[in-house]
């Protein structure tokens, strides 16, 4: 299981990869390259291969959304489908509001299992919030783009 940094915006696994990549570059850079334009030429080569990662993050919410249809259509068909959706949403929102109530009181689980339960909730409510959103035609990626844009609009006020 990955643990997460506290104050990240991007995902653990993902700095890590960036963090690999940058030491790979590091070594190439200091230790096989001889001249100037060379390095330079191996920093634009990483750097297009760190912005190809960040990139794929957006291939892998397709690939997740994909997940959650299928697997959602499997489970419990399609008869009121978004209703569906949206009690499982809700449902999901509690098991978190819970958790975390638990691990406030410091009562009945452990902080491990707390912190367990509340990335379960999580991913949960984000597989039915992508198969919410794949049944309205809603791009996920412009939700959180609009709300990033009116929550920069909010704190320059």
């Amino acid at each position: 299981m990955e643990k997460e940094k506290p104050n990240s915006n991007m995902p653990y696994s993902l700095k890590r990869e960036i963090g690999k990549l940058f030491m790979e570059y590091h070594d190439k850079r200091w230790t096989e390259i001889p001249t100037s334009e060379d390095k330079e030429e191996l920093h634009f080569k990483y750097a297009r291969k760190a912005i190809q990662i960040l990139k794929n993050e957006g291939k892998v919410i397709a690939e997740y959304q994909k997940f959650a249809v299928d697997y959602h259509k499997k489970e419990f068909g399609t008869k009121d489908q978004e209703y569906r959706l949206l009690l499982g949403c809700g449902e999901e929102l509690g098991e978190l509001f819970h958790a975390h109530l638990k691990g406030e009181q410091k009562i009945r689980h452990t902080p491990k299992e707390i912190l367990h339960k509340k990335k379960d909730s999580i991913g949960d409510l984000m597989m039915f919030l992508l198969n919410y959103c794949h049944t309205q035609k809603i791009d996920i990626m412009e939700c959180l783009e609009i709300a990033k844009k009116e929550l920069e609009k909010r704190k320059s006020k």
